[in-house]
């Protein structure tokens, strides 16, 4: 019955609205709208047999600027306490964890270190393969 329970990867969630569709007061683009990534995490939940361990990690800051985005921090903070117990991170697309080299910089150490084994986007699940590495930086 134990294998049961590992038949699955746990993950943790990350969705962040776009600034500009703040300002805006709309979202703007669809894709990018925080409704879309909830339905984006349901979906990739289910289409690659994941199992969620935390409620979604959330930002309506932008991604351009380091450092300043509580979700994304509180989500690091909570993979650093559970690396043992995560498998990796669902996003819509990758520029959703970071769009500068300082947050990005702690996504792809944290690959290297082995405490974030994939993403899974809409486009491509991504490993901590060098050459993913790469794509992801």
């Amino acid at each position: 019955m134990e294998n049961n329970q590992e038949s699955f990867n746990r993950v943790i969630a990350y969705i962040r609205k776009s600034s500009e569709d703040n300002e805006r007061g709309e979202a703007s683009k669809q894709q990018n709208s925080l409704q879309y990534q909830r339905q984006f995490v349901k979906e990739a939940i289910s289409k690659y047999n994941l199992k969620l361990v935390h409620s979604i990690f959330e930002d309506d800051k932008t991604g351009y600027e380091a450092f300043i985005r509580g979700g994304f921090q509180a989500m690091l903070e909570y993979l650093d306490g559970h690396k043992d117990e995560i498998d990796g991170i669902v996003c819509t697309e990758i520029s959703r964890l970071a769009r500068n080299f300082g947050d990005g910089g702690l996504i792809l150490w944290k690959m290297q270190k082995g405490i974030i084994k994939r993403i899974y986007t809409y486009s491509k699940v991504f490993t901590n393969s060098s050459t993913d590495q790469m794509m992801v930086a």
